[in-house]
């Protein structure tokens, strides 16, 4: 088991799914990133997407800290099942949480537009080459707005060729883990740090 570290629900205890492909991040990672996100991200009102939703462990960390509503993007029937248990063992209401059973690259093509910049989770299994595809879809994506926020978790050997349309903002490394917030600036432009509408100063 792991557990929500922050917010109204810390400390509570989240099931995680068994098998060789899984990898939840643990809770010192996700203690680093949202460390990394923390007094940048104004929750209040925002939209998360939780893709390659697993336990749900990083939505729910973000619903824990007043994030206005998730989508969690889930392919496995049973990962699905551990992750609506951990929903139900929270609390969390029916309008704050979209579960969703499918691939998130094909998910995310259909995102409907939440009107206004959100908050993306990247974690999907490391062997699966699935970074590039995701970054691709997510950088045309009309409905993911300039400013939108993708808090992305790889191995710390993988190198990246960020889309033009995203710049980094910070990059941590745990271990054999690397933590990187992107945002989305659109095509050409520099991104000034102190002007962004997700993060803080």
């Amino acid at each position: 088991m792991i557990r929500i570290i922050g917010g109204q629900f810390r400390g509570k205890k989240l099931q995680v799914p068994s098998g060789s492909q899984v990898r939840p991040s643990g809770d010192r990672v996700r203690e680093a990133l949202f460390s990394m996100l923390e007094h940048r991200i104004e929750w209040p009102e925002l939209t998360v997407l939780d893709l390659f939703a697993g336990s749900g462990a990083l939505g729910l960390e973000a619903l824990s800290r007043g994030a206005k509503q998730a989508y969690f993007v889930e392919s496995s029937r049973s990962h699905l099942i551990i992750l609506k248990e951990n929903l139900k063992a929270c609390g969390i209401k029916a309008d704050a949480a979209k579960v969703i059973r499918g691939h998130a690259v094909e998910w995310i093509r259909g995102f409907p537009d939440p009107g206004e910049s959100c908050l993306i989770f990247i974690d999907p299994p490391f062997q699966e080459g699935l970074y590039e595809p995701v970054l691709s879809i997510l950088a045309s994506h009309r409905s993911v707005h300039v400013r939108s926020v993708l808090a992305v978790e790889s191995p710390k050997s993988m190198e990246f060729q960020w889309p033009p349309e995203f710049s980094e903002i910070k990059r941590r490394v745990y271990g054999n883990v690397a933590l990187q917030l992107l945002e989305k600036i659109g095509t050409g432009r520099k991104h000034p740090e102190k002007d962004l509408s997700l993060l803080g100063p």
